[in-house]
């Protein structure tokens, strides 16, 4: 992803963790990775969060792939 979604996907991210979680799920810290790949090209992995982390995600257009104990947060350009 570009920089400017990485930043995005956080802003998306930091609102969705102010929220209250959904009822009958315990509050949850997000752990987010921000890898650099290259100049234009960073990855993001949450490695823990609600589901409203990956609710908000999805609803702000990030396509979000879960594995193992993560979550692989991707932009994918209409």
């Amino acid at each position: 992803m570009s920089p400017e979604k990485v930043t995005e996907a956080m802003e998306v991210m930091a609102e969705a963790q102010r929220e209250e979680p959904p009822e009958g799920e315990r509050p949850r810290p997000c752990d987010v990775l921000v890898g650099h790949v290259g100049a234009e090209r960073q990855t993001v992995t949450v490695t823990s969060c609600g589901s409203r982390v990956i609710d908000a995600l999805t609803d702000h257009g990030f396509y979000v792939r879960v594995y193992g104990g993560g979550a692989r947060v991707e932009w994918r350009e209409p």
